[in-house]
């Protein structure tokens, strides 16, 4: 929640609304042997009425990793 807003009549980014963002996260990961192992990471940005309606569409982050160990 952001305490106080920057927004106004003139402003450009954000409304007069106070809910930021929500942001959700999961991680899986898996050892697949001693040496190597890895990880499915997965974000949603999902932004509130802070921001301007044309500003207002999710985000989505994947990364996958996998790492071999010597």
């Amino acid at each position: 929640m952001a305490n106080e807003n920057t927004g106004g009549v003139a402003s450009i980014l954000s409304t007069d609304g106070k809910k930021r963002s929500d942001l959700i996260q999961a991680k899986l990961s898996h050892n697949f042997s001693k040496s190597v192992s890895g990880y499915l990471l997965i974000e949603d940005f999902i932004p509130g009425d802070y921001y301007l309606p044309t500003n207002q569409d999710n985000a989505t982050f994947v990364r996958c990793e996998i790492q071999w160990k010597i």
